[in-house]
Order: C-alpha cells, then sequence, then structure tokens
C-alpha cells in the first residue's frame, strides 16, 4: 500500500514558455476566468495548490491572463518563443 507522502513529487508537464493548447474546458476554480478550449496560451507561471492540483496562470496574444489545469491541455511540441514575434509581443505587453 502506497501512503501519499512517500510518492514520489509529481513531474510537471509544462514549463515557463510553453505553448499550451487547451484541449478540453478546466473544472478548476480561480479568480482568473479559464482558458478557452480550442485556442493556444503561453505558459507565465504554475503552482501546485494544497491539494495537488497544478494550475498554470497563461497569457493569450492580447496579454489577457487566464489559469488552466494540466489535465485540460498539450504541449505543442515545436514552438520556440524566440522565434515567434506574436508571442514575444505579448509577453512583453503583459509585463
Amino acid at each position: 500500500m502506497s501512503n501519499y507522502w512517500n510518492e514520489a513529487p509529481q513531474q510537471n508537464l509544462f514549463k515557463k514558455n510553453d505553448l499550451i493548447e487547451i484541449i478540453k474546458n478546466t473544472r478548476g476554480r480561480h479568480k482568473l476566468p479559464r482558458a478557452e478550449k480550442g485556442k493556444n496560451y503561453l505558459v507565465i507561471s504554475y503552482y501546485t495548490n494544497n491539494m495537488g492540483t497544478t494550475k498554470y496562470i497563461v497569457i493569450d496574444t492580447s496579454g489577457q491572463q487566464y489559469f488552466t489545469t494540466e489535465k485540460s491541455a498539450k504541449k505543442i511540441t515545436n514552438f520556440d518563443l524566440s522565434k515567434s514575434q506574436d508571442w514575444q509581443s505579448a509577453k512583453r505587453s503583459w509585463m
């Protein structure tokens, strides 16, 4: 039998500056609006709440902040922030 406190820490699927696509609507709660299904967002930060859910703070191309959870998104693998003017300007406007 495995105890929760003996398990290895979970690895996060997404890191800062990853581009993700929302594949389903999240059921999570947060003060920020939920990221919409079918859209792409840039990961700005993430944290794990006291229930063990990793929540991601993301921005859209206009620099607006949203949130999502790990189970609601998938990573876009061939993305490089340094080669994307749209996402660089979105991050700049967010800052």
